[in-house]
């Protein structure tokens, strides 16, 4: 079944290394974080000095979550991230979140279960909200939010986004606005495009006959695994059970998602960004707890 998962998060840079490992790299990136911070807040109107004293508080804040952050080694052991809880339990296991209000703002009103994942990340950060000024909290939400957003405001807030991505991962330049724009079409109306395009270029009839030659494919398969003389037979057994588990996937879905629930605005730019990222949050949301092979119709 799809499940909702609870796990560490609420840093910027992109994991607590860059917090906390003391090497060259990682300092310079601390410098570079905080003068990021400020810059986004100076372009929303906030004082230089305003902006440059809540970057440091807000990265002070980062830097506290980070200590609470398991490593990715220790996130790469699944036995360890697998902590199913009831809901009903999270105010008692975890107490400082409004829990019963987090579960109703996420659309996980139906669900009785979560999976936790790094317990003792989740009881850190609980804690740190009790702990830390309601202020700092209001101001580093206030940043989280508006770096989300600066990729689909104005120039000024693009280019600063872009210059901190630069500095992460080296890119060394911005793309074309039109490529941006054709590849946030492309994640966020993926398949509505894909329909379009499949009606222009790729017939029913094109699609039956990899369908059929796909179907051959694996009858030859399984008949060649029916004769193999170095298998053994429970082997050749589960080998079989496998292969008729497979479902190819040709060119496009037998049936396609219904996009009737998300509203395209044509002078809206950023309202649609909100709209289609809100839209696709539902659609996932819909899948928990249903069985893996169930996919909703709609994200409305």
């Amino acid at each position: 079944k799809y499940a909702a998962y609870v796990g560490q998060g609420g840093l910027g840079m992109p994991d607590r290394d860059y917090y906390l490992v003391d090497n060259d790299r990682f300092k310079d990136m601390r410098v570079k974080y905080k003068a990021h911070i400020a810059n986004l807040f100076r372009l929303t109107g906030v004082s230089e000095a305003d902006a440059k004293a809540k970057a440091d508080a807000i990265y002070a804040l980062e830097e506290k979550i980070a200590q609470t952050h398991w490593t990715s080694a220790e996130s790469r052991q699944i036995d360890k991230m697998y902590n199913p809880l009831a809901v009903a339990d999270l105010a008692k296991n975890y107490p400082g979140l409004a829990w019963s209000r987090y579960i109703t703002e996420t659309k996980l009103g139906g669900q009785q279960t979560l999976i936790i994942t790094q317990q003792s990340a989740i009881k850190g950060a609980t804690d740190l909200i009790a702990k830390e000024p309601l202020s700092v909290w209001k101001d580093y939400l206030k940043f989280h939010i508006i770096a989300d957003a600066a990729p689909y405001l104005s120039k000024a807030f693009v280019e600063e986004r872009f210059q901190w991505n630069k500095a992460l991962t080296g890119t060394p330049q911005l793309k074309d606005r039109w490529k941006r724009g054709v590849d946030l079409v492309n994640a966020s109306l993926g398949e509505a495009v894909g329909e379009i395009y499949v009606a222009r270029y790729f017939p029913p009839e094109a699609k039956a006959k990899a369908d059929e030659l796909v179907k051959n494919l694996i009858k030859a398969m399984d008949a060649r695994l029916a004769k193999l003389d170095w298998m053994a037979p429970e082997t050749k057994e589960k080998a079989r059970v496998k292969l008729a588990a497979f479902r190819p996937k040709i060119g496009y879905p037998d049936k396609w998602r219904d996009w009737s629930g998300l509203t395209v605005k044509p002078d809206d730019y950023f309202g649609n960004v909100v709209a289609a990222t809100q839209f696709d949050y539902a659609f996932e949301i819909a899948k928990v707890g249903k069985a893996l092979t169930t996919v909703p119709d709609s994200g409305a």
